[in-house]
């Protein structure tokens, strides 16, 4: 069993080139029913496909000019400043750099965590739209009135413990 964690990536050259070294490593050494992916980063290929996604106060369109919102970490202009470099002078509508405008055809069930206080909710909502349109199952885990990355403060608030119990069972499930 394999679970896949990438940190968040700044380059499209790496964005585009983890995912084939994953996908390598995950024929070598993991059979793609045993594996699931998480984090602020999540992996799928056209060879390797986790069994779970599990996406955490995810970035899911970067094209999306973000409005002003009570989250205390995120801020528009930051967002857009990140959004630019990110993409690296690339259309920020590439699937490869938005997700949102992907063919989510075809992707495994996925856990989607958010609160409405993060900037990126309304992506969030936009994503699991879209997933849903496509066929794939979706749960959506909405924490009323919190911030972004919450989830990282598990140990110190109720809904971050919550949201980390609810990812491991789902994963967990992809396992079975």
């Amino acid at each position: 069993m394999l679970a896949v964690l990438l940190p968040s990536v700044t380059s499209l050259a790496v964005r585009v080139r983890v995912p084939a070294v994953l996908s390598v490593t995950l024929k070598l050494c993991v059979p793609p029913t045993n594996a699931v992916s998480a984090g602020k980063v999540a992996f799928a290929s056209d060879d390797v496909m986790p069994v779970a996604l599990g996406l955490v106060c995810s970035w899911f369109d970067l094209s999306r000019e973000a409005a002003p919102s009570p989250d205390p970490v995120l801020s528009p202009a930051w967002m857009s400043a990140c959004g630019a470099a990110y993409a690296g002078g690339a259309d920020t509508t590439d699937p490869r750099i938005s997700p949102v405008y992907a063919d989510l055809t075809g992707l495994p069930p996925m856990l989607i965590v958010s609160a409405t206080h993060d900037l990126l909710y309304p992506e969030s909502v936009q994503f699991e739209e879209r997933a849903r349109a496509a066929g794939v199952q979706v749960e959506h885990q909405v924490e009323p009135g919190l911030w972004h990355d919450y989830p990282l403060q598990a140990g110190t608030i109720t809904q971050a413990d919550r949201s980390a119990a609810a990812m491991g069972r789902f994963l967990a499930e992809g396992w079975v």
